[in-house]
């Protein structure tokens, strides 16, 4: 028999990323892989025709779409982003001989190496679509909270 202080913890549990103790590894791998893929799907199709901060919107729509917890939520908007980011400016770099970054390292007074710009690139990237993916899921439990009073 559930009590409502029962009831309260698990939503809290819920809020505060507790799993189950029964899930495995892989259980946990392929429940942080398939949003992650889906913020990549939806992340290059907006990006393709779209101005750069459109990979938030498509993280914060993901993560309030797959909501678990906002630390899994963090985790797969971050890794998503970063790897799109960094492969993706890695395309533009080999595309235009490495122009690009040669110019902005030069920028930079050439303290930074070209790919480790790509490398910076993805990492920002990855914490933008990082806290958009969390932002989701805290919407979404804000929302819950109202539809449960």
């Amino acid at each position: 028999m559930n009590t409502i202080s029962d009831q309260a913890q698990g939503l809290q549990d819920k809020k505060l990323g507790a799993t189950s103790r029964n899930k495995s590894f892989f259980d946990e791998v392929k429940s942080l892989s398939i949003p992650a893929i889906a913020i990549v799907v939806l992340g290059t199709i907006t990006q393709t025709f779209f101005p750069w901060w459109t990979i938030a919107v498509a993280a914060f729509l993901i993560g309030a779409y797959f909501a678990e917890s906002w630390g899994k939520s963090f985790i797969y908007g971050f890794v998503a982003v970063t790897l799109l980011w960094t492969i993706y400016a890695g395309y533009i770099d080999s595309t235009n001989g490495g122009a690009m970054t040669s110019s902005i390292s030069g920028l930079l007074g050439g303290v930074i190496k070209s790919t480790q710009l790509m490398y910076v690139t993805g990492l920002l990237g990855g914490l933008v679509g990082g806290f958009a993916a969390a932002s989701g899921t805290l919407f979404r439990f804000l929302f819950d909270d109202f539809k449960k009073s």
